[in-house]
């Protein structure tokens, strides 16, 4: 097979995954533990712990459960990020419950707010790092950055916040309204942020809560 068929037979990602189900499954995916085959292509991004107690018939507290160890298993080695990296710093907390029937409770955005700080940075091509933390101040970021990037072997893309000064950077001046030169950007970063957002609280959203103890698993 030369490279025009291959791109003739494989010209989207579904007919990739077909091959590949038809390839290992015989066409029907299912577990190889239970033999379901309710779950396997329902949820492509996750799955929250209603609708899989929903699928396995089993209650909502066991698939939660169930879960939380397959996401702890998940985790990955402390491998250091490398090669073209991006930095940034997002807050999550759901949106402003209404207060009284004049308007909506007032909800600061973006730093200062009272939602969690995550700060997280993408290897373009790799893998994603994120982590709760405290504050985004110079020494929560630094120290975030040296403990997840090898910065010998790293460019680094962040946006104009002062709290990556003490770190060798390119940034990308959203306070300017620029969002991409060349390839100084952060959209992979910001990408990653806006699926964790909608898995929390799109329309429809993924999870029903998504409970700050436990946010990094999701």
């Amino acid at each position: 097979m030369d490279i025009i068929e291959l791109m003739n037979r494989f010209s989207t990602q579904e007919d990739c995954i077909l091959f590949l189900e038809e390839l290992r499954w015989g066409g029907e995916p299912c577990c190889i533990h239970c033999g379901s085959i309710k779950v396997g292509r329902k949820n492509k991004k996750s799955i929250s712990s209603t609708a899989l107690a929903r699928h396995l018939n089993m209650n909502q507290k066991s698939a939660w459960y169930m879960e939380m160890r397959i996401r702890r298993y998940m985790e990955d080695e402390d491998e250091l990020l490398k090669g073209i990296v991006e930095a940034d710093e997002t807050y999550i907390g759901g949106k402003p419950r209404y207060r009284n029937k004049r308007g909506i409770e007032k909800s600061k955005r973006g730093r200062g707010t009272k939602k969690a700080s995550v700060i997280g940075a993408v290897e373009r091509g790799g893998k994603v790092v994120a982590k709760l933390i405290s504050d985004v101040t110079t020494r929560s970021i630094n120290r975030f950055v040296t403990n997840n990037v090898d910065i010998k072997n790293t460019t680094l893309m962040t946006d104009e916040y002062k709290g990556y000064n003490d770190l060798e950077r390119n940034v990308i001046s959203h306070k300017e309204k620029k969002y991409v030169d060349g390839d100084i950007h952060t959209n992979t970063v910001e990408g990653f942020w806006s699926e964790v957002k909608r898995a929390c609280r799109g329309n429809p959203r993924l999870f029903v809560t998504c409970s700050i103890k436990s946010l990094l698993f999701y």
